[in-house]
């Protein structure tokens, strides 16, 4: 993983590599970047009905995932 500050030492950058062990050329980043911090937000919770655990989230994904011809 990889992390950028900014001056202030607030992250504005996080990258991760899914696989660290792999050769470069195979590797796969996940990259977030963040910003606009001390920004007010208007942010509701989800209702109850809308909060999935990250088992259902995976199971959900699967699926709707698209099926493959083998």
């Amino acid at each position: 993983a990889e992390v950028w500050l900014d001056a202030d030492g607030v992250g504005r950058r996080i990258s991760v590599s899914t696989d660290p062990s792999a050769a470069a050329d195979k590797q796969v980043w996940s990259i977030l970047e963040l910003w606009d911090f001390g920004v007010p937000a208007d942010i509701s919770p989800p209702a109850p009905d809308q909060i999935r655990t990250p088992e259902e989230a995976s199971r959900l994904a699967d699926e709707d995932a698209p099926r493959r011809n083998t």
